[in-house]
């Protein structure tokens, strides 16, 4: 169903004359199949900057990542990664939350005795066990490998912003110990894998440092769990897919079908006009 005009102004509050800010998940939501983002999602984008508003991202991606998969126009806009532990604007980091390197070895050593499937993440590099993992090949041979480390003490020499479990089946695993040592976990419900991150971390808080507008001029673009937080404080929230527990906050939610394209541009257009 092609979303009209009506069906914006009758689910969101759109205030007239007003600066506006569109915060927007990277996966699943603008950029799909781990490709770059496509020229009718950059035009948009574009569009909403030059109309005078405030473009803000949040997601659990790397900054090595972001940097590779974005234009580079949008290096300097208002950011939130690894799913909120680091919050930049300019290029420059304004806050961030790691992991204690003590606390993180240990975590990478309960994997590595059990043989449980990990990557773990430094501010632009990664590491993960030589075999045993089909992502691991995806990851080096991707547009990422060439951050790859193969010494593991170069990684937790440095901050440790996310520890990415490959297998959501470990949850139980962790969960004890994590709680213990003030971690927390965000599961990703599409690829059966879970983030471990210093506790109090997400989006939400991420974003904070950004947010200096009436939460009716924030409009919020998301697919997955970790964008909870988001959906929950504000109330323009789009859901980009199927997500069932997202289904429960968002106020429009616009399918993955061979409208989406279509029905995206009808409402970043409804939002601006």
């Amino acid at each position: 169903m092609q979303l009209s005009k009506e069906d914006v102004l009758n689910k969101l509050i759109i205030n007239p004359d007003t600066k506006k800010c569109f915060i927007f998940d990277l996966d699943g939501t603008i950029i799909f199949a781990d490709k770059h983002l496509s020229l009718e999602n950059e035009k948009l984008l574009r569009i909403i900057k030059d109309a005078g508003h405030e473009i803000v991202f949040a997601s659990g991606r790397p900054l090595r990542d972001f940097r590779l998969l974005m234009p580079k126009w949008t290096h300097d806009c208002a950011m939130a990664l690894f799913g909120g532990a680091m919050s930049l604007r300019d290029g420059v980091v304004l806050k961030y939350s790691s992991i204690d390197k003590s606390i993180g070895v240990n975590i990478v050593e309960f994997c590595l005795r059990n043989n449980f499937p990990f990557v773990i993440d430094d501010n632009l590099h990664y590491y993960h066990p030589e075999s045993g993992h089909e992502f691991y090949d995806y990851m080096d041979k991707s547009i990422v490998g060439g951050f790859k480390r193969t010494n593991l003490e170069q990684i937790l020499d440095n901050e440790i912003y996310k520890i990415f479990i490959l297998d959501d089946t470990l949850v139980k695993e962790f969960a004890e110990y994590l709680t213990d040592a003030n971690l927390t976990i965000h599961q990703h419900s599409k690829f059966r894998s879970f983030d471990i991150l210093p506790s109090n971390v997400n989006k939400y808080k991420g974003i904070m440092p950004f947010i200096d507008y009436a939460h009716e001029d924030v409009f919020v673009f998301g697919d997955d769990s970790n964008d909870y937080e988001l959906f929950s404080n504000f109330h323009n929230s789009i859901l980009i897919g199927e997500h069932e527990g997202l289904k429960q906050l968002a106020k429009l939610n616009i399918a993955q079908n061979d409208l989406q394209q279509t029905n995206f541009t009808n409402l970043i257009n409804a939002i601006l006009v």
